[in-house]
This record gives structure tokens, C-alpha cells and sequence, in this order.
């Protein structure tokens, strides 16, 4: 049964929302959706960089096709903060599903009561934890979830599943030459060419909470030095694997990368 929501918070969220959004509040231990009604002219990469989701994500979602085609008046639903909701496709198993989103099996285990982990029925939805399990591992280190972001600029790609494989950060665009700043305070525990990522920074923020800059033109920090949150550590460029001048900014909890804009305030 869905919860009656009071006048006054709908007035709110209308406010705060696109005209054409409304909000559908769930069971108690389910997941609030959002309903977004496409307009002239949206694209789904443009209602992916609004709502702050990944563009396979809301496929995955929607059932839209790999073409990524949406019409004005169709209904898309959008992941709320904390989870979303997948529909198992034919032949993928918790495993492929838990990597494909950043999660683990265990998480989704638990979030669904599912009792025969190795077995999942094509067409059932299952709640995925999206930023809980990162807040829930940072807040559980006595860490701030308070982290500033690296550099301004349009988001370009964002942490899920890309072209088959995993993107494990966000992909933020700006000029060559523009500081990269320290999300949070940590030590330089790399600083230097890095394969495919080009010249890259990694923090060591503690308790097992790092953080990866990658693509720079310019490293301006050294190995073993302590940097201030906010500190230029290094400068947009376009090095290694790029196809254009960016940034790819990772927060990684014991090795693992993990979704940063949860972890993200306003710009």
C-alpha cells in the first residue's frame, strides 16, 4: 500500500523538481521512484545528467534499447537516492548484476531475502543498493561523507556500466590547464604516470577510503606529501586513454571503486 504524502511535501518537491517529475513513495522498506515525463527535445543522456544516474542505468530501468531512443510523453522511471530497482534480464546472474552496479552479491542478498544465490528468474525486479552500502562503509570508518568536488565542469560520464565493462568514477570536463583540487584532506601515495589513465594523483585519505585523479596535464604534488582538502594537486589534460581533456575522478573503499556523487555536494 503507498503512503499518502501530506500536501505541503508535494508542494515542496514541486518546487524543487522539473515540472515534469513526480515522486511515487513505496512500501516502507522499498524504494522511493521518481517519474519523469519526456518532453520535446530531452535525450536520455540529458535526463541522466540531471537526475545524477548513469545512462545504462535508466535503460536497464525502462527497457529502452541500446539505440537509447526516447519520445516526448513517455514515462521514465529514475533511481531515488539510495537504490534502485533492476529487472534481471535472461541468462545474468546476481554476480554479473552485482559487478555491473558496483555492489556486492551479498548486498543484493540481503536487500531482496533471497534465499538461493545462484539462481535468479529473468524479469524480476530486484532493489539494489546504490550509495548506501558507500555511505554506510564510510560513516562506519568515522569518516566525513562531506567530500568537495574535484573541478567544476559538465559530467560527461558517469560511474555503472559502459560499453560492456565497468566505468568505476565519473568523467568531468573542463579546459586544459584547470586545477584539479583534493576532494579530501590525505596524503600522496601516487603521483605519476599511471598506464592508461595517463599522469595521475592518488589520496590516501585513511581507515581505507582513497581517492584517484587521473588524465592530467600537470602533476603538482609529490609522493608522501600531506594536501589539504581543496589543495590543487594537479591540472585538466587529456593523457593516457582520452579523448579529450578531463578529469576521472574515483573514490575506492578497501580497493573496491565505489559510486562518488552520493559522497558529492552541491557544485
Amino acid at each position: 500500500m503507498r503512503k499518502l504524502v501530506p500536501v505541503a511535501a508535494l508542494l515542496l518537491v514541486g518546487l524543487l523538481l522539473p515540472l515534469a517529475a513526480r515522486v511515487v513513495v513505496g512500501a516502507e522498506d522499498g524504494p522511493k521512484t521518481l517519474y519523469y515525463t519526456v518532453r520535446e527535445g530531452d535525450t536520455l543522456w540529458k535526463i541522466a545528467s540531471l537526475y545524477h544516474v548513469d545512462v545504462e542505468t535508466l535503460k536497464a530501468m525502462n527497457g529502452i534499447g541500446e539505440d537509447g531512443l526516447i519520445f516526448a510523453g513517455q514515462t521514465i522511471r529514475i533511481p531515488d537516492e539510495e537504490k534502485i530497482v533492476y529487472t534481471v534480464k535472461e541468462g545474468e546472474t546476481l554476480w554479473r548484476i552485482a559487478r555491473n552496479f558496483g555492489v556486492t552479491v551479498e548486498d543484493i542478498v540481503r536487500e531482496n531475502d533471497i534465499q538461493d544465490a545462484t539462481r535468479v528468474a529473468a524479469g524480476r525486479e530486484l532493489i539494489i543498493p546504490r550509495s548506501l552500502s558507500v555511505r554506510t562503509a564510510l560513516v562506519s570508518r568515522g569518516l566525513s561523507l562531506n567530500f568537495s568536488w574535484p573541478l567544476k565542469g559538465a559530467i560527461t560520464s558517469f560511474f555503472g556500466p559502459r560499453d560492456g565493462r565497468m566505468h568505476e568514477g565519473i568523467d568531468v570536463a573542463a579546459d586544459t590547464g584547470t586545477p584539479i583540487r583534493a576532494a579530501q584532506a590525505g596524503r600522496v601515495t601516487f603521483a605519476g604516470p599511471m598506464g592508461t589513465y595517463g599522469n595521475a594523483v592518488v589520496l590516501d585519505h585513511g581507515r581505507g577510503v582513497s581517492t584517484l585523479y587521473a588524465h592530467a596535464n600537470k602533476v603538482l604534488v609529490t609522493v608522501g606529501q600531506e594536501v589539504a582538502k581543496g589543495e590543487p594537486v594537479a591540472e585538466v589534460g587529456s593523457t593516457g586513454r582520452s579523448t579529450g581533456p578531463h578529469l576521472h575522478f574515483e573514490v575506492r573503499v578497501d580497493g573496491r571503486a565505489v559510486n562518488p556523487l552520493p559522497l558529492l555536494g552541491e557544485e
